[in-house]
């Protein structure tokens, strides 16, 4: 439930010196329409940063730095047919594993093994050229730092790497920032979420309670299955990934991420298609958020015969960004579809 503004007013007025630090969507609108300093009331009826866009999903109701999800914020996930995918210009072209923040204004990639990004000042307007994410990276040439995931606020950042001192060949790691403007922390091990196998592409639910992720980690499995961890808060250790038995095969199931209302998966594939093998985009669903996914359906529109990987769903869920080979199938280039 998000918190009323004038609720906050007369707590703050009885206290006297109380003086919470408020997130994005956290508070609703007063009657009048006002909200905090430095806040104003949205479409939404609840109170945004000034010159906040996009989609309004992570609601702090409690005021104590647990993220959780107001259900009636949520839009319905849509259903409708995805456009045919067009190539995203960026310098230098070839680059893989695209992550966005929520308000699409930046894009972090994997640029040769090493995390890079750019930015542009709306979701209309031309990318910048991509650049290295210097405190992300290890510096070692010999270590691969790759699979980037922005949460939609942008303030933290998980991607998986090589580097020294990790479980086992890629690992899980994560970094924050206290604004979108400032530095990134060095990153740390996600323990918890590691294994002496191979960790790729990691995405975490809108409320932070819930990732899902790529690994082998299991004895006897060789290539990357699906896996889930849940947590109680966002401050607390995650749990044990456990596989997701409905969804994996024989083949490479990797690089899932979840819908705000975690009813909808994407991923990617190499399993047989009419008879040939190709990496495509799935979706799968459900109708809780703790039952099982259906059946995966090929995304028609999004896969081809060549090489369509990495999805990247906008909150909102009507932006998808994907890598897909091109030319002679050497280059992997970023491409963006909508519905």
């Amino acid at each position: 439930m998000v918190i009323g503004w004038g609720a906050v007013v007369a707590l703050a007025l009885g206290a006297g010196c109380y003086s919470p630090s408020f997130r994005d969507c956290e508070l609703v609108c007063s009657a009048g329409g006002a909200c905090p300093d430095g806040f104003e009331c949205a479409t939404q009826g609840v109170c945004r940063p000034i010159g906040m866009t996009g989609p309004c999903t992570t609601i702090d109701a409690s005021m104590d730095g647990t993220a959780e999800i107001d259900a009636s914020v949520i839009p319905p996930h849509p259903m409708t047919t995805w456009s045919t995918p067009v190539a995203v210009p960026l310098q230098p072209g070839s680059a893989d594993e695209p992550s966005l923040t929520g308000d699409m204004l930046e894009l972090y990639v994997n640029l040769g093994n090493v995390l890079a990004f750019a930015t542009r000042t709306s979701p209309s307007a031309t990318w910048s050229g991509l650049m290295p994410a210097d405190l992300l990276n290890s510096g070692d040439p010999g270590v691969i730092d790759e699979a980037p995931y922005l949460t939609a606020d942008g303030l933290t950042i998980y991607f998986v790497s090589t580097r020294p001192f990790g479980l086992g060949e890629n690992d899980v790691w994560m970094s924050t920032r206290t604004s979108r403007t400032a530095p990134w922390s060095d990153p740390i091990n996600v323990v918890e979420l590691n294994s002496p196998g191979n960790e790729v592409g990691i995405s975490v639910s809108a409320d932070g309670l819930m990732a899902v992720l790529g690994s082998n980690r299991d004895a006897g499995t060789i290539n990357n299955d699906l896996y889930v961890s849940t947590r109680a808060t966002t401050t607390a250790t995650w749990g044990r990934p456990q596989p997701i038995l409905e969804l994996n095969t024989p083949s490479i199931d990797g690089h899932p991420i979840l819908s705000p209302d975690t009813l909808t998966i994407y991923f990617h594939s190499d399993r047989p298609f009419q008879g040939g093998v190709s990496y495509d985009i799935y979706e799968a669903h459900r109708s809780s958020p703790t039952g099982a996914f259906g059946v995966p359906v090929r995304l028609e529109f999004i896969s081809t015969t060549s090489y369509d990987a990495d999805p990247w769903v906008s909150p909102d869920g009507r932006t998808m960004y994907i890598t897909r080979t091109s030319g002679t199938g050497v280059n992997t280039v970023i491409h963006m579809a909508t519905r």
